[in-house]
């Protein structure tokens, strides 16, 4: 059977030591879930509550902002729930979904909030947890930091997931150079880095600037984005019939089977990693407290890259009996240890 010759064993991400303290994973998962009743995400579907409970998100967050406090990876989770109800509301939901102009509209109202905090469509959910993050995030950070994480809100939203409902609504796949910088965007792996200087602080813009720095992030969002696609190849393409899977425009783009596109995501993915920590292997040094933040903000790039793998084998966001990988086609409930290594 060829499906059960597929591992993602095969993966080199980094080996970074990654702990979670059960405690706060349970109570940032509380605290999210609360907020969640009060906007109206779990009333979105009939089994929205089932599918969040399963998610285990704050398991994500723990894992990818290791290192922060309890109220931080709370504000993270809380935006990483955003990200997920309006991923599957723009890749499954076709009153949204199959509908770009709408979606365009609903999109732009988001990034308009996020940069004005005004927000157009007060009573819809995503809407209104967005404006409770925005709120939670101006008193803590530069009004420069917030507009870029507005503008890189503005890219996942609209260059990302707006173009790939697109796809979806034409029934068309992206061809393979075109996809990979789409799948960039509505990764929002951008943002979800910006959010690292929470807690390792705002970086300079000497940083922010270098070709080295913008290049980790840039692989960074690969490795976490196609890490993705693997995973969720049966839940977006099998399930959902979207375009918008590497795997899937891999097959399309080489004329390959499904075992020979996985193969190819799998040996991007590894490249990505080691050109990667050629960046960070070869940037130049700088003042010593600048190095220090430095230095948390890769565990944090790291954490995010290893983490989305741990977490993706324990939630049951992906489980599926038909997935190609054996790892994913059975749910395994997390573990309850007083504290959980992974490495």
């Amino acid at each position: 059977d060829m499906r059960r010759s597929r591992s993602l064993e095969a993966l080199r991400l980094p080996p970074v030591e990654l702990h979670v303290d059960p405690w706060v994973a349970n109570e940032v998962h509380r605290r999210t879930r609360a907020l969640a009743q009060r906007y109206g995400l779990l009333a979105e579907r009939p089994d929205a509550a089932r599918l969040f409970e399963a998610g285990h998100f704050a398991h994500l967050a723990a894992l990818a902002y290791t290192g922060a406090d309890t109220d931080i990876i709370t504000l993270c989770n809380d935006f990483n729930t955003y990200l997920f109800f309006v991923d599957d509301r723009a890749e499954e939901n076709e009153d949204y979904g199959k509908r770009p102009e709408l979606l365009r509209w609903y999109f732009e109202s988001h990034v308009h909030l996020m940069r004005t905090g005004a927000a157009p469509w007060e009573e819809d959910p995503a809407v209104r947890l967005l404006g409770d993050v925005r709120c939670r995030l101006v008193p803590r950070m530069s009004r420069a930091w917030l507009q870029r994480f507005a503008d890189n809100l503005g890219e996942y939203l609209i260059k990302g997931t707006l173009v790939g409902a697109e796809h979806w609504t034409a029934g068309t796949t992206p061809s393979l150079e075109a996809y990979l910088d789409q799948r960039a965007w509505d990764s929002a792996v951008y943002c979800s880095q910006d959010l690292l200087e929470l807690f390792c602080g705002e970086l300079p813009q000497v940083v922010l600037e270098a070709e080295w720095f913008s290049e980790s992030r840039r692989l960074c969002t690969r490795v976490v984005a196609f890490v993705n696609d693997l995973v969720s190849y049966a839940k977006e393409v099998m399930r959902h019939e979207s375009p918008n899977n590497l795997v899937h425009v891999m097959m399309r783009a080489r004329g390959v089977d499904l075992g020979e596109a996985i193969d190819g995501a799998i040996a991007l993915v590894n490249a990505d990693v080691e050109a990667f920590e050629m960046a960070w292997a070869t940037r130049p040094e700088y003042e010593e407290p600048v190095e220090l933040q430095l230095e948390m903000y890769r565990k944090g790039q790291e954490a995010w890259m290893q983490g989305n793998l741990v977490w993706s084998l324990m939630t049951g966001r992906y489980v599926d009996a038909q997935s190609p990988f054996a790892e994913l086609r059975e749910y395994r409930a997390p573990m309850v240890a007083a504290e959980q290594q992974v490495g």
